[in-house]
């Protein structure tokens, strides 16, 4: 239905993640941007006392994320930033969900989601 929608996620645990999946299974192209800096979405390591440890990411991740690209970026290093604005250049939605306390820490720029 949506194949044609190039989605770029920059959201992290429930809200944005859920957005970003609706859209994915409704065949859009979702790019999710996790912190390369953190290890990724908080929630990869929300395990349930079931699940097995040794599993890469917790099934709570999955159910958030099910049918995304996923990359990884440091959005405080100038090169990552570069890769991230060309993926935004042709995108048609942008899902974002920082907190207003961490924008200053992402770089000047990307804050807005609009070029320096």
């Amino acid at each position: 239905m949506l194949s044609k929608l190039k989605i770029i996620e920059l959201a992290g645990v429930l809200a944005g993640p859920s957005v970003g999946m609706f859209f994915a299974e409704l065949g859009a192209q979702v790019v999710k941007v996790e912190n390369l800096r953190t290890g990724g979405d908080i929630t990869r390591s929300w395990r349930l006392p079931s699940e097995d440890p040794a599993v890469e990411v917790s099934a709570y991740y999955c159910a958030a994320n099910w049918g995304k690209q996923v990359v990884f970026a440091d959005l405080q290093q100038t090169a990552d930033r570069q890769y991230i604005y060309t993926l935004l250049a042709d995108a048609d939605v942008v899902i974002v969900n920082f907190q207003a306390r961490r924008r200053p820490k992402i770089g000047h720029g990307l804050q807005y989601l609009s070029r320096p």
